[in-house]
């Protein structure tokens, strides 16, 4: 949900995971690598119909990279003491449920928005 995503967000910054920009430009460049080599004519032609340049979509791509590297952090930082030493597929998801479970539960949440605020309530009773 959105309101996982702020809360992830948040846990990230308490915890001080949030990664560099440096770390951001490594994570991405294997992407990037990806998109600009010979077999990379689809993702290319895709940044093309989006009336971006290249260096312009990499450019406007580092955010969204910086919170995708940032999630990543968090979540092998509560994996490593949530989850079994081989882990499965179903262990991290079980894990990650559990540590989502844990931010809302603990999360103090100023509602100003009603009708997100029975939303997401409805949503956590269905779990």
């Amino acid at each position: 949900s959105v309101i996982d995503d702020y809360l992830i967000k948040a846990e990230v910054e308490r915890r001080g995971l949030t990664p560099t920009d440096e770390d951001t430009h490594a994570f991405m460049e294997p992407h990037k690598e990806a998109c600009l080599g010979s077999n990379g004519q689809d993702c290319r032609d895709h940044i093309t119909s989006l009336g971006l340049t290249v260096e312009d979509y990499w450019s406007n791509a580092l955010p969204d990279y910086k919170d995708e590297l940032a999630k990543r952090n968090l979540f092998q930082a509560v994996f490593r003491t949530d989850a079994p030493a081989d882990p499965t597929n179903e262990d991290l998801l079980t894990a990650d449920k559990a540590f989502r479970a844990r931010l809302r539960t603990n999360a103090t949440i100023t509602w100003n928005d009603a009708d997100l605020q029975r939303l997401y309530e409805q949503a956590v009773a269905s779990e």
